[in-house]
């Protein structure tokens, strides 16, 4: 009688335990289904910010060299630098 109840026990506990097991699964599973949703609209950003400060580089370096024959100003400078790091973030992820 004491053996049955202890395998009942066990069997519960058991239950619990895979049951618990298999929550923290499916948590784990949205968690990373977000995550990647997350980090896919992530890139498309900065992909998007990226070709955004490619055209205004570009503009900007039209506009100085029109302006100052063939020197680079500091504003296309700054957003070389800028598109360098935004480059740099996205091989990262």
């Amino acid at each position: 009688m004491q053996q049955e109840q202890l395998e009942m026990q066990l069997n519960r506990s058991h239950r619990q335990e895979v049951s618990g097991l298999k929550n923290k699964l499916e948590t784990l599973k949205v968690e990373l289904d977000e995550a990647r949703l997350s980090e896919k609209q992530l890139k498309q950003k900065l992909d998007h910010q990226e070709e955004v400060l490619t055209r205004k580089s570009e503009e900007l370096w039209l506009m100085s060299g029109q302006r100052m024959g063939n020197s680079t100003s500091s504003e296309v400078l700054a957003l070389q630098i800028e598109l360098t790091q935004m480059e740099e973030s996205l091989s990262s992820i």
